[in-house]
């Protein structure tokens, strides 16, 4: 079973490309759709990209959406790379109960209306403190959000599976599959080995594929544990471990020899 993995195109997508998409799913084919974040100056055009999940019953939108976090030495703050651990009844998520994590993702929603023949499902949602961010000026240009009465209210759909019936919708014989991520960054090289993203990643390639029975939690490799830090959070930790500590240490050992000598 082929699939086509559309991944955040840097030009937006022509008609004769979507026009050979939509074709291909009405012959039965498997897409995984993922977007990239949008910005203030609209420098990221993916109308044509966000048609083509709209025809087939997913509605992405042009948010960002941020949840609150607290951060080491920090406090609460804002986050872009919203955890995920609701996930709703599918085959993708079936006994997956892991955490995931999607940055700069866009909020997706079923469409209106549904065409007969078309099934749309939640596959992932976000927390109930996280929203979906309209204001992006404010967002991109001072690294703030509020949450105001334009925003949608947490918990936020970030992955929606798509199952379409050919026969019903008059198109052809047998189903179209398509799963649309609403962030790019979740497979990319930097987060596609973090927390469990890998495997739902793979698990959504086995759903659209027909190999139900190939998902599951795969046994995790051993590798070298990471902490980001930022330039003040490096700084105290540098002071305190490089600085502050040795010289602790040198006048707790001269103290203790001058009291033995005395």
């Amino acid at each position: 079973m082929n699939l086509v993995v559309i991944a955040g195109p840097v030009k937006p997508l022509g008609t004769h490309e979507t026009d050979q998409l939509n074709a291909y799913l009405k012959r039965g084919g498997r897409v995984i759709a993922m977007f990239r974040p949008q910005r203030p100056d609209n420098s990221i055009d993916e109308t044509a990209l966000m048609k083509l999940a709209g025809d087939w019953g997913v509605k992405v939108g042009n948010d960002i959406v941020v949840d609150q976090v607290v951060r080491l030495f920090e406090g609460p703050a804002l986050g872009l790379n919203p955890l995920v651990q609701t996930y709703e009844e599918h085959p993708i998520t079936k006994d997956f109960k892991q955490h995931t994590v999607f940055p700069m993702s866009r909020s997706l929603t079923a469409e209106p209306n549904l065409k007969p023949g078309l099934s749309v499902t939640p596959v992932a949602k976000t927390s109930d403190t996280s929203w979906a961010e309209v204001n992006l000026d404010l967002l991109y240009k001072e690294q703030k959000a509020e949450l105001t009465d334009k925003d949608t209210r947490g918990p936020i759909t970030v992955v929606m599976a798509v199952d379409g019936n050919l026969e019903q919708l008059g198109v052809g014989k047998g189903d179209a599959r398509m799963v649309v991520y609403g962030s790019t960054e979740f497979a990319d090289n930097q987060y596609s080995g973090t927390l469990f993203n890998r495997d739902f990643f793979v698990n959504s390639a086995d759903w659209l594929t027909g190999e139900e029975n190939s998902i599951s939690i795969r046994p995790r490799s051993i590798r070298a544990s990471r902490f980001r830090l930022t330039t003040d959070q490096f700084s105290i930790v540098f002071a305190f471990s490089v600085l502050l500590l040795p010289e602790l240490l040198l006048i707790a050992g001269i103290v203790v020899w001058y009291e033995r000598r005395n």
